[in-house]
């Protein structure tokens, strides 16, 4: 089988760029595969010296290069997605569908750039009448954009002869939109790395003594991850343990007050804001935590990586219970509800696991456990192969 691939690539910043690093080295054994990028030239020598890696602007057509097979990442981020979105609509194929919502992709590609009736036109294909009239109301100012009603994640949908999402409830919500499309639910490629450094020599490294206690929020930061509920109870929970330390290792979204609510809260020195990080430092950050925070709400179905990264190096982590997170296992993560109790249920839960550290054990193995049954690299690659061959049958 022959498969033109099509995504982000490392040292682009993106988690869709980490997750086809991972997948990659198993897909290409079992296919022969050729990637096509954005800045081929930039992608990592590790990658470029691995695959053949080629700029998106010179594919010339599945037909022509003989491909069996197009497959495309598709995220809402239009810096690493407008140019494969162009090729994807006119070359269908199989899309890996890492975003549910692809409202804002839109609204970059279009309103931000004064195609309204591009824009209308596209709110007419996925949701008729109704999408059009939302679509004229909200650009008068008359209501909110319904970024989370109407997720515009149809054409793609459609226009794919196959859709790869992580989760069951984002298999279900494509299929509901799109009842023709072939929709396959595929683990994320998790690589579960042998520890070379233990956890105090992961912390000595990082400035914390041994006895110190570290909790951290890994990824982009915005309102949605909810890291304003977990630092209210981190700022209440280092009453009862003065050793504890947060560390937010992520970029954080333009506009978000955040070192606002630090000096609300009083913490200064205890948290440590290290912005996008690269590779060494962001493993050395996982493994010197204690304890994960990994809140999400509202979401737009879309699973976590770095959740699974906290996961696969056996660390407890906080979710909310809500949307694809429900499907994890119980024992592998702390569940906290949203709404009115999810502020005392972080602190309660918080304090807990900074208390007993044999909690902290028994739920880390499980998260480890779930990790090497689900997500090991190789047989995501397979399943991989298996839809795609599926879909090949099938047109």
């Amino acid at each position: 089988m022959k498969i033109a691939y099509f995504s982000p690539l490392p040292p682009q910043e993106t988690g869709i760029a980490e997750y086809s690093a991972n997948l990659l080295p198993h897909l290409a054994r079992k296919a022969r595969v050729t990637v096509f990028t954005d800045r081929a030239s930039q992608v990592k020598p590790s990658l470029r010296d691995r695959f053949s890696v080629r700029g998106l602007d010179g594919f010339t057509g599945p037909l022509h290069e003989r491909f069996d097979m197009c497959l495309y990442h598709m995220g809402n981020n239009l810096c690493f997605h407008e140019s494969i979105y162009d090729i994807l609509l006119r070359y269908p194929g199989v899309t890996t569908l890492h975003d549910l919502n692809l409202h804002s992709f839109y609204g970059e590609l279009l309103m931000k750039r004064g195609r309204l009736a591009a824009y209308m036109r596209e709110m007419a294909y996925a949701y008729g009448t109704a999408g059009v009239h939302h679509a004229r109301q909200a650009h008068s100012g008359l209501m909110p954009y319904g970024v989370e009603r109407y997720p515009l994640f149809e054409r793609v949908g459609r226009v794919s002869l196959g859709v790869i999402v992580h989760s069951q409830y984002a298999r279900r919500v494509v299929a509901s939109r799109c009842p023709r499309t072939r929709v396959r639910y595929i683990p994320q490629p998790v690589p579960v790395a042998s520890e070379s450094i233990t956890d105090r020599e992961a912390k000595a490294r990082l400035g914390f003594e041994p006895d110190d206690l570290l909790v951290g929020s890994f990824g982009h930061v915005a309102p949605s991850k909810r890291v304003d509920v977990a630092l209210r109870a981190f700022a209440r929970a280092r009453r009862s343990f003065p050793n504890a330390h947060y560390a937010i290792v992520g970029g954080v979204m333009e506009g978000y007050e955040l070192s606002s609510l630090l000096d609300e809260l009083g913490l200064g020195e205890e948290v440590c804001l290290v912005g996008y990080a690269d590779d060494a430092i962001f493993h050395t950050y996982l493994r010197a935590v204690d304890v994960g925070v990994n809140l999400r709400y509202p979401t737009h179905g879309e699973t976590s990586a770095t959740l699974l990264a906290l996961m696969a190096a056996g660390k407890p982590v906080l979710v909310s219970r809500v949307d694809a997170f429900v499907e994890l296992p119980d024992a592998a993560c702390v569940k906290i509800d949203v709404g009115t109790e999810e502020q005392s249920q972080v602190e309660t839960w918080l304090l807990a696991l900074l208390e007993d550290r044999d909690m902290r054990c028994q739920i880390g193995r499980s998260a480890l456990d779930y990790v090497q049954s689900e997500c090991e690299p190789e047989a995501v690659a397979a399943r991989y192969i298996d839809f795609i061959q599926q879909v090949l049958n099938e047109v």
